[in-house]
Protein backbone atom coordinates (compact mmCIF):
# COMPACT_ATOMS: atom_id res chain seq x y z
CA UNK A 1 0.00 0.00 0.00
CA UNK A 2 2.90 2.71 -0.11
CA UNK A 3 2.17 3.11 -3.71
CA UNK A 4 4.75 6.17 -3.55
CA UNK A 5 7.46 4.53 -2.30
CA UNK A 6 6.99 1.62 -5.16
CA UNK A 7 6.97 4.22 -7.27
CA UNK A 8 10.47 5.39 -6.53
CA UNK A 9 12.06 2.06 -6.28
CA UNK A 10 10.58 0.87 -9.89
CA UNK A 11 11.58 4.30 -11.54
CA UNK A 12 15.09 3.56 -10.34
CA UNK A 13 14.65 0.04 -11.61
CA UNK A 14 13.41 1.18 -15.06
CA UNK A 15 16.63 4.40 -15.21
CA UNK A 16 19.00 1.07 -14.11
CA UNK A 17 17.62 -1.39 -16.34
CA UNK A 18 14.78 -0.20 -18.82
CA UNK A 19 15.11 -3.27 -20.44
CA UNK A 20 13.45 -5.06 -17.37
CA UNK A 21 9.82 -6.22 -18.07
CA UNK A 22 8.34 -7.10 -14.92
CA UNK A 23 9.71 -3.45 -13.34
CA UNK A 24 7.65 -1.34 -16.62
CA UNK A 25 4.61 -3.68 -15.67
CA UNK A 26 4.61 -3.26 -11.66
CA UNK A 27 5.21 0.51 -12.40
CA UNK A 28 2.45 0.43 -14.57
CA UNK A 29 0.22 -1.46 -12.06
CA UNK A 30 1.07 1.26 -9.26
CA UNK A 31 0.59 4.06 -11.47
CA UNK A 32 -2.64 3.05 -12.58
CA UNK A 33 -3.59 2.57 -9.45
CA UNK A 34 -2.27 6.15 -8.26
CA UNK A 35 -4.51 7.52 -11.26
CA UNK A 36 -1.97 7.96 -13.94
CA UNK A 37 -3.61 5.75 -16.00
CA UNK A 38 -2.21 7.30 -19.42
CA UNK A 39 1.60 6.95 -17.76
CA UNK A 40 0.86 3.50 -17.04
CA UNK A 41 0.21 2.42 -20.74
CA UNK A 42 3.25 3.74 -21.87
CA UNK A 43 5.15 1.51 -19.08
CA UNK A 44 2.66 -1.67 -20.35
CA UNK A 45 3.36 -0.93 -24.41
CA UNK A 46 7.32 -0.14 -23.67
CA UNK A 47 7.79 -3.57 -21.97
CA UNK A 48 5.65 -5.32 -24.46
CA UNK A 49 8.32 -4.19 -26.68
CA UNK A 50 11.21 -6.28 -25.04
CA UNK A 51 9.04 -8.80 -24.04
CA UNK A 52 5.61 -9.36 -26.55
CA UNK A 53 4.50 -12.64 -25.42
CA UNK A 54 4.74 -11.58 -21.51
CA UNK A 55 1.17 -12.59 -20.08
CA UNK A 56 1.13 -10.36 -17.15
CA UNK A 57 1.43 -7.67 -19.34
CA UNK A 58 -0.76 -8.54 -21.85
CA UNK A 59 -3.43 -9.04 -19.37
CA UNK A 60 -2.91 -6.23 -17.59
CA UNK A 61 -2.92 -3.78 -20.76
CA UNK A 62 -6.21 -5.39 -22.25
CA UNK A 63 -7.85 -4.86 -18.60
CA UNK A 64 -7.04 -1.44 -19.48
CA UNK A 65 -8.28 -1.17 -22.94
CA UNK A 66 -11.72 -2.98 -21.42
CA UNK A 67 -11.58 -0.04 -18.93
CA UNK A 68 -11.55 2.59 -21.78
CA UNK A 69 -14.45 0.58 -23.44
CA UNK A 70 -11.71 -0.28 -26.46
CA UNK A 71 -13.02 -3.62 -26.62
CA UNK A 72 -11.83 -4.75 -29.96
CA UNK A 73 -7.93 -3.82 -28.95
CA UNK A 74 -8.65 -5.39 -25.64
CA UNK A 75 -9.96 -8.48 -28.01
CA UNK A 76 -6.72 -8.73 -29.78
CA UNK A 77 -4.23 -8.42 -27.12
CA UNK A 78 -6.23 -11.17 -25.09
CA UNK A 79 -6.43 -13.23 -28.39
CA UNK A 80 -2.43 -13.16 -28.48
CA UNK A 81 -2.30 -14.34 -24.90
CA UNK A 82 -4.67 -17.20 -25.38
CA UNK A 83 -3.00 -18.14 -28.54
CA UNK A 84 0.48 -18.59 -25.97
CA UNK A 85 -1.21 -20.07 -23.03
CA UNK A 86 -4.63 -21.84 -24.30
CA UNK A 87 -5.76 -22.74 -20.12
CA UNK A 88 -5.09 -19.16 -19.15
CA UNK A 89 -8.67 -19.32 -17.38
CA UNK A 90 -8.33 -15.55 -16.60
CA UNK A 91 -7.59 -14.75 -20.59
CA UNK A 92 -10.34 -16.49 -21.40
CA UNK A 93 -12.56 -15.48 -18.75
CA UNK A 94 -12.12 -12.18 -20.05
CA UNK A 95 -12.67 -12.42 -23.49
CA UNK A 96 -16.04 -13.73 -23.12
CA UNK A 97 -16.76 -10.71 -20.65
CA UNK A 98 -15.08 -8.43 -23.52
CA UNK A 99 -16.83 -10.01 -25.86
CA UNK A 100 -19.71 -9.39 -24.00
CA UNK A 101 -19.43 -6.04 -22.87
CA UNK A 102 -19.28 -5.19 -26.78
CA UNK A 103 -22.29 -7.14 -27.64
CA UNK A 104 -21.03 -10.32 -29.50
CA UNK A 105 -22.63 -12.56 -27.46
CA UNK A 106 -21.77 -15.33 -29.89
CA UNK A 107 -18.01 -14.68 -29.55
CA UNK A 108 -18.47 -14.80 -25.08
CA UNK A 109 -20.39 -17.56 -25.63
CA UNK A 110 -17.55 -19.60 -27.54
CA UNK A 111 -14.94 -18.07 -24.67
CA UNK A 112 -17.12 -19.17 -21.76
CA UNK A 113 -17.36 -22.98 -23.09
CA UNK A 114 -13.63 -23.12 -24.05
CA UNK A 115 -13.31 -22.62 -19.62
CA UNK A 116 -16.08 -25.26 -19.25
CA UNK A 117 -14.03 -27.71 -21.56
CA UNK A 118 -10.77 -27.17 -19.52
CA UNK A 119 -10.18 -29.49 -16.25
CA UNK A 120 -9.74 -26.73 -13.25
CA UNK A 121 -8.23 -27.68 -10.37
CA UNK A 122 -7.12 -24.83 -8.53
CA UNK A 123 -9.37 -22.74 -6.56
CA UNK A 124 -9.30 -19.66 -9.19
CA UNK A 125 -10.10 -21.91 -12.09
CA UNK A 126 -12.76 -23.40 -10.43
CA UNK A 127 -14.59 -20.05 -9.34
CA UNK A 128 -14.40 -18.81 -13.26
CA UNK A 129 -15.73 -22.12 -14.34
CA UNK A 130 -18.39 -21.52 -11.95
CA UNK A 131 -18.80 -18.28 -13.18
CA UNK A 132 -18.63 -19.20 -16.91
CA UNK A 133 -21.54 -21.46 -16.19
CA UNK A 134 -23.56 -18.95 -14.45
CA UNK A 135 -22.84 -16.34 -17.47
CA UNK A 136 -24.14 -18.78 -20.44
CA UNK A 137 -26.78 -19.93 -18.48
CA UNK A 138 -27.76 -16.56 -17.93
CA UNK A 139 -27.29 -15.80 -21.73
CA UNK A 140 -27.49 -18.81 -23.76
CA UNK A 141 -31.21 -20.51 -22.94
CA UNK A 142 -29.57 -23.69 -24.87
CA UNK A 143 -27.29 -24.07 -21.70
CA UNK A 144 -28.58 -26.56 -18.58
CA UNK A 145 -28.73 -24.79 -15.00
CA UNK A 146 -25.07 -24.01 -13.77
CA UNK A 147 -26.09 -26.18 -10.70
CA UNK A 148 -26.47 -28.59 -12.88
CA UNK A 149 -23.04 -29.74 -13.25
CA UNK A 150 -23.89 -33.08 -14.82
Amino acid sequence: EQYQKAVKYYRLCHQLNPYHVRCHNDLALVLNELGHPDEAFKHFEEGLKYSPSHENLLLNLARMYVNRRQYDVALNLLERLIALSPKSVEALWMAGETANFAGNMESAHRWWKRILDLDLEDAVGQRLSDEARRALFRTDTSMPSPDNRG
